[in-house]
């Protein structure tokens, strides 16, 4: 499993996004939920890190190498155990245990900091979106307004003559809505 993981800036480069998705499902099925959604899920967000180029990313990949060398370090001197039990095996076997403890800590203190990192990506964007929203309901409402208005102060500048003696003032009608039908 973190041999997959650590491998995922490669896997990323020359795999199809279903090939990637496959390879991370076979090789973490459990962690997913056995849902090959989540493997695709996953798959994107790996890929868009990568393209953004995090640096929380490029660290947990490192320490997921780093771990699969550790897990065979330790697949080594179980065999070797196996073979021929002896204190200094057993030490070294322990020592290695405790190595790959600690490592485990590192590793999910980086996926915190993806995690983290996302976070803020997705409010980040979130605000963003929220921004645009905003300010293309305010063009749009000012569009709209101006139009109204316009009308209005057509309507009302004829009344305005109207008021004035010149009933000769000719009351132009532009529009089909309300304000057209007042105006006719």
């Amino acid at each position: 499993m973190a041999r997959i993981f650590g491998n995922s800036e490669l896997l990323a480069r020359t795999k199809t996004n279903r090939e990637f998705s496959e390879i991370l499902y076979n090789a973490i099925s459990e962690g997913l939920d056995y849902n090959r959604a989540n493997a695709d899920l996953m798959v994107n967000r790996v890929k868009l890190l990568l393209w953004i180029n995090n640096e929380e990313l490029k660290t947990s990949l490192k320490i997921a190498a780093q771990g699969a060398e550790k897990g065979e370090k330790i697949k080594e001197i179980i065999a070797s155990y196996v073979t021929g039990p002896s204190a200094a095996k057993l030490k070294a076997l322990n020592d290695a245990v405790a190595d790959i403890h600690n490592y485990y800590k590192g590793f999910a203190a980086s996926i915190t900091a993806i995690n983290a990192f996302a976070n803020r990506l997705l409010i980040w964007g979130i605000l963003i979106i929220t921004v645009l929203l905003a300010f293309i309901t305010f063009i749009l409402s000012s569009y709209v307004s101006n139009i109204i208005t316009r009308s209005l102060h057509k309507l009302i500048n004829n009344f305005k003559e109207i008021v004035n003696g010149n009933v000769d003032v000719k009351i132009e009608v532009d529009s089909k809505d309300e304000i057209g039908l007042l105006s006719e």
